[in-house]
């Protein structure tokens, strides 16, 4: 006789529509399923999760190259990683996203991936289904530091000032005058050119530069917290 293989029963699933793509969470029995795939697929999956097909093999057949499945066991587990934003924006993903790390065995090596669900009571409530798989957990806390809440805003101002510049450069060669004939010395050519470029967006840079300076400033004042969690004893059976 043999033995029949029996399909892994979905636990808990979260799925959104994020513009062309489909993201989906599926936690099983024994292991983490991530994927993302075409949006137009997404009734496809669903119709072929619910009639009790794999989902793993599900998911994989649908997973297109540019975004492979991912998949972590259960039993694997080494830490999870996420923030709370203290501000709730609607347009952050943070509160929404959860940095898994795991033992990969065929490998032999530790590897991390992360994973975005529709919500941050979702994302909290997986977090909470995984860590009543483990006995114990060490648990750390830690803000962001100033210079930590001060990446997305300077990102933001180089943006910004690449814009400008490519706009700058488009204005000077299409109103500018030639630099030989701009009157006094280097120096003076050299402020020439630049009122001439930035003539039109200087005072958007300076807006620019403002609003960044006052993001940084609200950030830190209200950091995110950084969590990390650590399972320290053995998995036991999951109710």
């Amino acid at each position: 006789m043999t033995e029949e293989l029996t399909t892994p029963e979905i636990v808990k699933m979260d799925y959104s529509i994020i513009g062309p793509w489909f993201k989906i969470v599926v936690i099983t029995e024994i292991e983490l399923l991530a994927a993302t795939t075409k949006a137009t697929k997404h009734e496809d999956i669903l119709q072929l999760l619910s009639d009790g097909e794999d989902p793993g093999e599900t998911l994989r057949v649908f997973s297109p190259m540019e975004h492979p499945l991912k998949r972590a066991p259960l039993a694997d587990i080494q830490a999870l990683e996420w923030y709370e934003s203290t501000s709730r924006s609607k347009w952050q993903d943070g509160p929404m996203e959860l940095k898994l790390y795991y033992f990969d065995q065929q490998k032999e090596k530790s590897k991390r991936f992360k994973v975005r669900f529709s919500s941050p009571e979702v994302r909290d409530e997986m977090i909470l289904h995984i860590q009543r798989l483990f006995l114990k957990w060490e648990q750390r806390e830690a803000p962001f530091t100033f210079w930590r809440c001060g990446v997305p805003p300077l990102l933001f101002v180089l943006l910004t000032f690449v814009i400008f510049t490519l706009r700058a450069i488009f204005h000077f060669f299409k109103f500018g005058v030639k630099i030989a004939d701009l009157p006094g010395g280097i120096g003076e050519k050299t402020v020439a050119v630049l009122q001439i470029a930035y003539s039109r967006d200087f005072p958007l840079m300076i807006s620019a530069v403002v609003f960044a300076l006052g993001w940084w400033f609200v950030t830190w004042w209200r950091p995110p917290i950084r969590t990390i969690a650590r399972p320290v004893r053995d998995i036991t059976q999951a109710t």
